[in-house]
């Protein structure tokens, strides 16, 4: 095959001098005397990067673009870059292409032709089909093809042709420091071409055998390639028995990756511990998601102001003193965050005035300081078994937090309301205030529920005060959220779990049901950071930092909207409004919390960003329905919300130009937003090992539960399963079945079982990391590799036995065929029977009908031993008769 299009990068940037690692400021070792001759003698498999002083001039003409680079968890042979300047993906396919760039890189990309990219993927295809003799290599599904449900993850490229495709020329920026998580082994796992050249080499050459020179580090996230560490760094006991290693975990990191191997070179870091242990995958989780556990340094913690600390006399002169009025600290979160406080005064007889006040961090954080650097770094705070925090505790419980008691700088949005309950105005400045209690959601609840007319509260009293500024607040919230609904804001709750912890352990696991309490804050907030984006937006329009959520996956939505058609239900989905209107029209509350879960889907991050790179047409936030938005009100969680106080502070002191360039607000937005999106990976990661860990400790390892299939296809049939928050494909393959037959006009799936034979956890093949390197690279390398099938046998669960599966007989649930006394089903079609979802199970012929949004039972089977732990959602067979 012809490659001259992708190496005539070389030729065109000959004049730049490429390097042959990647750039030195990633700390790679690229001078080494030993690789530099390796490189000579070895063919390359990368193209080299382009050095920094080529890149700029490039990116400038745009012959080059940029932007952060994601990799496909189900298939890490696809990537993307979102470039911004087009709005889009721009897609990377292959490893080759990828050209050594990982996971939340900045990368500069080259566009390419993408029929030709997609033309080669085929023959790629097409080669791999010949290797293995015409027969299609089928690889049993894994487990995160098990955790993505329809109308999520990423589109598929063989269904969807991408827009635009590339391949990365420089690597502009990488996470400093960066670990992952992981295991050893002596072998590279998998490649089967590799183990056989080594077991004929090792027939004869003994010695080397007994003396690798390398072992293999297998990270956790499989989006990671396999990294070769030293030998010499293996731990005591490895090379004798790397077995008794298998159930522990280190960090490892990169160091250098030449463009002639396959794999980077790294070294270990440290030792974790057992992966039994929760701490420990709790740590593997913060590493793989980029956040450090490592205390505040010296530097950083020289920053802080003396302790203890008070406010200056000459900062009373420049900021409003509102200590008199009382106001009460409200934390929505699991976490103890003292940022936000709120107050309420009755101005006479025909006004009201409510004040939010967020604690000022400016005050004690100055820019570019080791404090500002650390805490940028960071991006974001998180919570999960152990915190990592974004600012020093004793910056924050001393100095900036709005503790009971205490006085404290703050930025206070002001707003007077009329007996309308209308804003008639606004005042935002600089204040001093103190705070008179701290009240979660559960705590403004029973002073909801106090009947106490306004006219009868003593307001002279705390504890009657307190209560009616709080139901004063409530009725206010209660009306702000009327008007956002009325203006076309969108209510797409999230189903959010709490788990109850006793002795470090989940002793309980159950959906958390909002309390309309959390309104106060929630409404309030939103209020503020409308008005503070557009008072910096007004100061500063080229630099300042803003928040907005692009439209819908327009592609998803509309796909979603027919399918729902299909099953009796209506969603406009023309606008914001439109979609709320429907969602709300769904009278079933399972299926408009179904429904709202695969909205969801379709719906896109939303995204920070500077004003002066972003078109105005972008700016609009979707969800909020809102021109203008940030974010104000969480700056000990967001490192973003202190630059918006910084733009702030700079538009109320009148200054004409904001500190920071535009470029670099831009990449502080987009340095925010990779954070985030790691946030909320470790949040799932970490609610997913909680509920792992509780199954197994409460001998749970296998339980069955109601779940609602949301999508059927060929092979498999999607659900959620309402209870635990779980989303699963159910493959057929790895059900007690004696076939199935699936009917695309109607859209079910038929299920012929095996009578008798209860479900239980079949083995989930887990895709060895280097697999989908070897199949990119295979094209060019098959005139110098042995060409020699890849395929490995795959045993059908028709041949299964139980004492097969690694599994014990506790994780076998069986069901009797009964009815149960609930609907059955969420369908609502016209004309069809609400009682169908009853002929959906035949016993005559051991048959059951998988149909959308249908009910079934499956069973739930958890396996904590293992990183990242296992929880698989199976379906129950219907024809096994219950244990006595």
């Amino acid at each position: 095959m012809n490659n001259d299009w992708r190496a005539s990068t070389s030729n065109r940037h000959s004049g730049y001098g490429f390097v042959p690692l990647t750039p030195s400021r990633l700390s790679f070792n690229r001078d080494d005397n030993t690789v530099q001759q390796q490189l000579q003698q070895r063919r390359a498999l990368f193209t080299a990067h382009l050095p920094f002083s080529a890149v700029a001039p490039h990116l400038k003409s745009m012959q080059l673009v940029s932007g952060l680079l994601r990799v496909n968890k189900r298939n890490r042979s696809d990537a993307y870059v979102f470039c911004e300047a087009f709005n889009a993906d721009i897609y990377i396919c292959g490893s080759r292409d990828r050209n050594r760039a990982l996971e939340g890189d900045l990368v500069a990309v080259r566009l390419v032709e993408v029929d030709r990219v997609l033309r080669e993927k085929v023959e790629k295809e097409e080669a791999k089909l010949a290797r293995n003799n015409g027969q299609p290599v089928v690889r049993k599904p894994d487990e995160e093809d098990e955790k993505e449900i329809i109308f999520g993850g990423e589109e598929d490229v063989d269904q969807v042709k991408p827009k635009y495709c590339g391949i990365v020329e420089a690597i502009l920026e990488r996470v400093q420091n960066q670990m992952f998580s992981g295991t050893l082994g002596l072998m590279r796992p998998s490649n089967k071409r590799q183990n056989a050249h080594h077991g004929k080499r090792d027939s004869n050459e003994d010695d080397r055998e007994n003396s690798p020179r390398i072992v293999w580090f297998k990270p956790t996230d499989k989006r990671v390639p396999l990294i070769a560490i030293p030998v010499e760094q293996a731990p005591p006991g490895f090379l004798e028995n790397s077995k008794a290693f298998d159930n522990i975990l280190f960090l490892g990191s990169i160091k250098r990756w030449p463009i002639t191997s396959l794999h980077p070179f790294g070294v270990l870091e440290n030792k974790l511990g057992s992966v039994e242990d929760l701490s420990v995958q709790c740590h593997a989780i913060l590493a793989d998601n980029k956040f450090s556990t490592n205390p505040f340094s010296m530097p950083v913690m020289e920053c802080l102001p003396s302790l203890p600390w008070s406010p200056s006399k000459e900062s009373l002169t420049t900021r409003r003193d509102l200590r008199a009025i009382p106001c009460y600290t409200i934390d929505n979160t699991d976490r103890n965050d003292y940022d936000v406080a709120l107050s309420f005064e009755k101005l006479g007889s025909d006004a009201y005035q409510v004040a939010l006040h967020v604690s000022d961090f400016t005050a004690f954080v100055e820019p570019q300081t080791p404090l500002d650097k650390d805490a940028r770094d960071k991006g974001s705070a998180v919570v999960l078994q152990h915190v990592v925090p974004l600012w020093p505790e004793a910056l924050t419980t001393h100095c900036t937090g709005l503790v009971p008691n205490q006085d404290r700088y703050a930025f206070s949005v002001i707003w007077k309301f009329n007996t309308n309950l209308q804003v008639i105005d606004t005042w935002i400045g600089k204040t001093v205030v103190r705070s008179r209690a701290f009240m979660k959601p559960s705590d403004i609840q029973p002073l909801l529920d106090i009947d106490q007319e306004d006219q009868q509260a003593d307001l002279t009293d705390e504890t009657q005060r307190k209560t009616h500024d709080i139901q004063q607040l409530f009725r206010l919230a209660q009306n702000l959220k009327t008007n956002r609904k009325e203006k076309g804001a969108l209510f797409l709750p999230e189903a959010q779990y709490d788990v109850d912890m006793q002795d470090g352990k989940p002793v309980k696991v159950q959906r958390a049901n909002p309390l309309p309490g959390a309104d106060i804050l929630t409404e309030f907030s939103i209020l503020a950071n409308s008005g503070v984006a557009q008072t910096i937006s007004r100061s500063f329009p080229e630099s300042a930092l803003l928040l907005s959520q692009a439209p819908p996956n327009e592609r998803k939505l509309q796909e979603l909207t027919k399918y729902l058609d299909t099953l009796g239900y209506s969603i406009d989905d023309t606008s914001s409004k439109s979609l709320q209107e429907s969602i709300e029209a769904i009278v079933n509350e399972d299926a408009r919390s179904v429904i709202t879960t695969l909205i969801l889907k379709t719906m896109r991050q939303r995204k920070f960003y500077c004003t002066g790179v972003y078109d105005i047409s972008r700016y609009h936030h979707y969800s909020l329905n809102l021109p203008l938005y940030t974010e104000f009100t969480c700056p000990s969680q967001k490192y973003a919300c202190l630059i918006v106080h910084r733009l702030l502070q700079a538009a109320l002191a009148g200054e004409r130009r904001f500190y920071l360039e535009e470029e670099y607000v831009q990449k502080i937005a987009q340095h925010c937003n990779a954070r985030d999106q790691s946030l909320l990976n470790a949040k799932e990661q970490g609610h997913h090992l909680l509920l792992s860990k509780y199954l197994t400790l409460s001998k749970k390892t296998s339980t069955t539960h109601d779940a609602i299939v949301v999508g059927v296809q060929k092979q498999s049939f999607d659900v959620i399963v309402p209870a635990l928050g779980l989303e699963r494909r159910i493959h057929v393959i790895n059900l007690p079945l004696r076939t199935s037959h699936f009917s695309p006009l109607e859209g079910v799936l038929n299920l012929f079982w095996l009578p008798g034979v209860p479900t239980s956890d079949a083995i989930v093949e887990r895709t060895d990391v280097d697999d989908d390197d070897d199949d990119d690279f295979s094209i060019i390398d098959r005139n110098s590799r042995d060409s020699t099938s890849s395929s490995s046998s795959h045993s059908s669960h028709k041949g299964d036995k139980a004492g097969d599966l690694s599994v014990s007989d506790q994780m076998v649930h069986q069901l009797s065929v009964q009815r149960r006394p609930r609907s059955m089903s969420l369908r609502a079609i016209n004309g069809e029977s609400t009682d169908s979802q009853q002929l959906c199970t035949i016993p005559q012929e051991a048959r059951s009908v998988i149909r959308p949004f249908d009910f079934i039972r499956v069973v739930i089977t958890a396996e904590d031993s293992r990183s990242p732990p296992l929880v698989r959602v199976l379906a129950a067979n219907p024809f096994v008769a219950s244990a006595t």
